[in-house]
């Protein structure tokens, strides 16, 4: 099943690739979520206005020193298949 971790802010393209934060953390929410889960970082969240999204427990995740607010963007709506 699909499962998706949304990011954002600056990133650096260079020949086809993508580094940055934004690009790490989505990477690890990808791996954070469930089948059929999208989760989505705190600024992700905050631009999305009226979107309901379900605050999760704190993510403690590879690579970032604090753990990680993350939000379920399809909690209460049909799940991916």
């Amino acid at each position: 099943q699909v499962r998706a971790g949304l990011g954002y802010g600056p990133v650096l393209a260079v020949g086809g690739d993508y580094f940055g934060n934004p690009v790490n953390l989505a990477a690890r929410l990808v791996a954070a979520a469930a089948p059929g889960q999208v989760l989505a970082a705190a600024d992700v969240r905050d631009e999305l206005g009226d979107w309901p999204a379900v605050p999760q427990d704190p993510l403690v995740l590879k690579g970032f020193d604090e753990p990680v607010q993350a939000y379920d963007l399809l909690a209460g709506r049909r799940r991916l298949s």
